[in-house]
């Protein structure tokens, strides 16, 4: 099934200059029709899209090149900031999650669905459960103890709502 995007520009192109373009999409159908797109998306928050959640190789690509730099961002920030660490442990994580879905992809060819189930509760973890978490958790050690509170009360209250929203996935 093919899915077209309208794509407002907002200044990457000349004046009042739209990209229509036309997408399509191995594997379940409903993932697209779901999808919500902003008309003020900036064409180059598309190209990022474009190659990514697309297939297993661009994943798998987006891992191999966030996992080590990540690594290696984690190692610097703990000799020279180790406050700034969990922060510089974004892309880490985040390639951790392109590795689980293209894992999804892959086992989505195979003929047991048991895999493609435990790759995308992997992979829904860090979006349900570690982003909410994380970021505030990252930026609680950047902040003055003064706000300190706010931050553990956003990560408390994100680790309430993905915990909802998985309860609500399941049943």
């Amino acid at each position: 099934m093919a899915y077209q995007l309208l794509i407002r520009t907002h200044g990457v192109g000349p004046a009042n200059e739209n990209a229509k373009i036309n997408i399509g999409r191995q594997g379940d159908a409903d993932t697209l029709d779901k999808l919500m797109l902003s008309a003020s998306m900036r064409a180059c928050s598309f190209l990022w899209c474009q190659f990514m959640c697309f297939s297993a190789e661009a994943s798998f690509t987006a891992a191999a090149l966030l996992i080590p730099l990540g690594g290696v961002a984690v190692a610097r920030a703990v000799k020279v900031a180790p406050k700034y660490a969990p922060l510089c442990a974004l892309p880490l994580l985040f390639g951790l999650q392109q590795a689980m879905e293209g894992m999804v992809w892959v086992a989505g060819g195979g003929p047991d669905a048991t895999w493609v189930e435990r790759f995308s509760l992997a992979y829904m973890f860090f979006s349900w459960i570690a982003w909410p978490v994380w970021v505030p958790v990252s930026v609680y050690f950047l902040e003055p103890s003064r706000r300190h509170p706010l931050y553990i009360a956003f990560a408390v209250g994100g680790a309430m709502l993905g915990g909802v929203r998985n309860c609500l996935m399941r049943s």
